[in-house]
């Protein structure tokens, strides 16, 4: 799968996920630690939600570069008394589906790993 083929699957997975009560954002914040805490906010407010997934512009930059091999970690969790492990199989699942060359360990404490090209 090429570059292309896997932007556009994680625009596709994120865009089911919303479908499915699951908040998701591609570039939420600046990093990983704000992005999270933003996320966080916004679960707060917005009670009919299952969870988050989301990534940050540093790893969107990095897996945007026109050279070499740069892999985009996709964060989740869930709202408060949720099932992190379970926001993280729905997406890996929609990820799958869509074609996308991505890695999990099954651990919730652990990004989602889309593979470079």
């Amino acid at each position: 799968m090429g570059w292309n083929e896997q932007e556009a699957g994680v625009k596709a997975a994120f865009a089911a996920l919303r479908k499915r009560g699951v908040m998701a954002r591609r570039r939420a914040a600046c990093c990983g630690g704000c992005s999270g805490a933003l996320m966080g906010d916004l679960l707060e407010k917005h009670s009919e939600k299952l969870g988050a997934v989301f990534t940050h512009r540093q790893s969107e930059a990095r897996f945007h570069r026109p050279y070499g091999a740069h892999s985009l970690m996709i964060s989740y969790g869930a709202r408060k008394g949720g099932d992190t492990k379970a926001i993280g199989m729905m997406l890996f699942e929609a990820l799958k589906a869509q074609g996308v060359v991505c890695e999990w360990d099954g651990n919730p404490d652990t990004n989602i790993e889309v593979k470079g090209c």
